[in-house]
C-alpha cells in the first residue's frame, strides 16, 4: 500500500503543532547514546537518499522528529526540522515551511551544535526566497556563510551545493 506523502506529513505536522515553538527550545535532551548514533544515522540516510531518491527523504525525517519527540533532542534534530520545513513548503505550506527552518536555525543555535550547519544555512536560504524578496536573501548572513559552514565542517559536497551566482565572491 502506498503511503500519501501529504497526509503522512500532515501527521507529523500536527505532532509538531502540538509542540510550541517555545516549549520545544526548552525540550529535554537526548541522553541515550544509541539513540544519538541512530539518530545520526538516519541523517545520513537522509542526506544520501537526498540525492538519489527525494520522495524517500519525507518517512526517515518523519522518524526523527518522532525520535526527537519522544526521546528528546540531539545535536542532530535540526537538520531533520529544516528537512521537514523545506518538505512542507514544496507541497505548498511556504509559510509553515519556513518557520520550521527557521525554527532549525533557533535550535541549533540554543543547542550550540553545529552538525549540518552548512545544509540547514542553505535549506533556510533556499526557503527564505520565496518568502523575502531575493536581494535580501542574497545579502543575509546564512547564504554567505552556508559554505563556509560546510567547508569548515569538512562538508564538501554541500559547500559545493551552497555556490550560488549571487554569492559574495568569496566563494
Amino acid at each position: 500500500e502506498k503511503v500519501n506523502p501529504e497526509a503522512s506529513a500532515k501527521v507529523t505536522r500536527d505532532l509538531l503543532a502540538a509542540h510550541p515553538g517555545d516549549e520545544l527550545l526548552n525540550y529535554r535532551r537526548m541522553t541515550d547514546p544509541p539513540m544519538i548514533m541512530a539518530m545520526k544515522v538516519l541523517v545520513k540516510v537522509a542526506l544520501c537518499m537526498n540525492q538519489m531518491s527525494p520522495e524517500a527523504v519525507l518517512p526517515i525525517v518523519e522518524k526523527m522528529i518522532q525520535l526527537s519527540l519522544s526521546h528528546g533532542l540531539s545535536p542532530v534534530t535540526p537538520i531533520g526540522l529544516a528537512y521537514f520545513g523545506s518538505y512542507t513548503a514544496k507541497i505548498g505550506h511556504i509559510e509553515e515551511g519556513y518557520r520550521y527552518v527557521k525554527f532549525s536555525l533557533t535550535l541549533l543555535q540554543k543547542m550550540g551544535s553545529i552538525e549540518n550547519l552548512g545544509e540547514i544555512y542553505g535549506m533556510a536560504t533556499q526557503i527564505k526566497c520565496f518568502v523575502e524578496p531575493v536581494q535580501a536573501v542574497c545579502e543575509h548572513p546564512h547564504f554567505n556563510n552556508a559554505y563556509i559552514a560546510a567547508m569548515t565542517s569538512g562538508d564538501v559536497l554541500v559547500a559545493m551545493a551552497q555556490i550560488r551566482p549571487c554569492g559574495n565572491g568569496s566563494n
